[in-house]
């Protein structure tokens, strides 16, 4: 499989027309579809694409990691560019979030005009699903392991009130082709162990090929690590030990301190994907 990234916060090679922002958007081709994780928050990731040569408008399948706008802002841009995808999210795609520090309160979730608008492309996912042979989406995610600290400042409206993001919205997609799987967490609220183990489970410990995500242990307003370094490590010994994890790709919210802690623990079992990566996995 050969994965390239439309958007991510950095870009592979600085002296490229590409354009990084502040969210994950990845584009593949798996068994007859052609599918895209995720959209960045802009039209970024059409611009991209438009300059590698990629046709956004041949995409039949959109899969939107969690309800946040760096990894759905740009679904707008995406239905004026794409008339056929059925776009796959979380039942709860549409619930209200926020970023809330203190007495400030941002609202970080998708644009609900957009299922008013295109009732019919969206598939509000409730359960575990198998899109087609070997494409599915995991929903129910197991919390054996600690979830990510930075958390604690993202939040959803329930009843009337704020409570602390439950991400019931997040979800895991998975590609099974002969040789392994390939498997693509978006931000790992629910923690980068916990979805791994989930796969894990699913599929009876399966050949994982390689594993794409961020990590969310950066605080994006502080612009440093929001886990101890203990932390960052352990995860990063985890997954050097799962014999059947063979590599895995991070960046946009795992942020380069953590990034360096976890590579001097992983070596070269972990590398960075970056706008206009192509990742062959």
């Amino acid at each position: 499989m050969e994965i390239t990234t439309l958007i991510e916060n950095s870009k592979e090679d600085e002296s490229s027309a590409l354009l990084p922002e502040h969210g994950v958007s990845l584009f593949f081709r798996a068994s007859k579809h052609t599918i895209l994780f995720d959209t960045g928050k802009s039209d970024r990731f059409l611009k991209n694409a438009q300059n590698l040569g990629i046709h956004i408008s041949d995409v039949d399948i959109l899969v939107v990691s969690h309800s946040h706008y760096d990894h759905g802002g740009g679904l707008k841009v995406f239905f004026q560019e794409n008339n056929q995808a059925k776009v796959y999210l979380k039942e709860e795609a549409f619930s209200d979030y926020y970023s809330k520090r203190g007495l400030s309160k941002k609202y970080i979730g998708l644009d609900h005009a957009l299922i008013d608008m295109y009732p019919d492309r969206f598939f509000l996912i409730k359960d575990d699903l198998e899109i087609d042979d070997g494409i599915f989406i995991l929903s129910d995610i197991v919390d054996t392991h600690t979830r990510p600290s930075g958390n604690s400042f993202l939040f959803e409206r329930s009843d009337g009130k704020l409570i602390r993001d439950r991400f019931l919205h997040e979800l895991i997609l998975v590609i099974r082709e002969d040789n392994g799987m390939v498997v693509f967490t978006g931000c790992s609220h629910r923690g980068i162990l916990n979805m791994i183990e989930t796969v894990e489970n699913k599929f009876n410990n399966p050949t994982i090929k390689a594993v794409l995500g961020g990590f969310h242990l950066m605080n994006p307003i502080k612009n440093r690590m929001s886990e101890t370094e203990d932390v960052v490590r352990n995860i990063g010994r985890t997954l050097l030990q799962k014999k059947n994890l063979k590599m895995v790709y991070s960046g946009h919210c795992t942020g380069k301190e953590a990034y360096s802690l976890l590579k001097a623990e992983m070596k070269d079992k972990l590398d960075r994907f970056s706008t206009g990566k192509v990742i062959r996995a």
